[in-house]
C-alpha cells in the first residue's frame, strides 16, 4: 500500500460511565480544561482497537468496545476530521495520569465526575441528559461537533 496524504483523520472519543459518573481528562486545550478520552485512529487499526488503545494510553484503564453512539464532523481544517463517539465498558485497571512524553498537551488528571455536575466541567446540559439516558434518542449523525461532547445547545 502506498503512502497517501490524508485529507481527513478519524478521531475516536470514548464515553465510560460507571455508577452515575463520567470518565474525563483534565487537559488544557484552548479555552477548555476537561475532555473525554480519545484520539486519532492509527493506520492499520480497527475502530475497536483504536478506542481501546487510546483509553488505555490516556487513563490506564483496560476497556472493551460497547457501541458507536454517534458520528459527527469537526471544524478542524487541514486535515478535516470525523469524530466517532463510542461507549466503552471497563474490563480492568485503575485510573492513572499517563507518563507520555510524546503527548503534545499533557494530561493533568483523570477522574470520574458525577453526571449531575457535568456542566461545571464545560460539558453541555444536553450531553449530561444524554449520558443519564444512555444516549437513547441521540441522532446517529449529529452534524458539526466542535468539542466532541455532542448535543451542545
Amino acid at each position: 500500500m502506498s503512502d497517501i496524504a490524508a485529507s481527513h483523520i478519524i478521531r475516536l472519543t470514548g464515553v465510560l460511565i460507571e455508577n452515575g459518573k463520567l470518565l474525563v481528562l483534565e487537559q488544557a486545550i484552548g479555552d477548555r480544561e476537561w475532555y473525554l478520552p480519545g484520539g486519532k485512529l492509527e493506520c492499520g487499526e480497527t475502530i475497536k482497537q483504536g478506542i481501546v488503545r487510546e483509553i488505555r494510553e490516556e487513563t490506564g484503564l483496560n476497556v472493551k468496545f460497547d457501541r458507536v453512539i454517534s458520528i459527527s464532523d469537526t471544524d478542524f481544517l487541514n486535515p478535516a476530521a470525523l469524530n466517532i463517539l463510542i461507549s466503552v465498558r471497563r474490563v480492568s485497571g485503575e485510573t492513572c495520569i499517563p507518563d507520555r512524553e510524546q503527548e503534545s498537551t499533557p494530561i493533568k488528571n483523570v477522574i470520574f465526575i458525577p453526571i449531575d455536575h457535568i456542566e461545571q466541567y464545560g460539558f453541555s446540559h444536553c450531553f449530561g441528559e444524554a449520558c443519564k439516558n444512555n444516549f437513547q434518542g441521540v441522532e446517529f449523525y449529529s452534524g458539526l461537533d466542535t468539542y466532541f461532547d455532542l448535543l451542545r445547545k
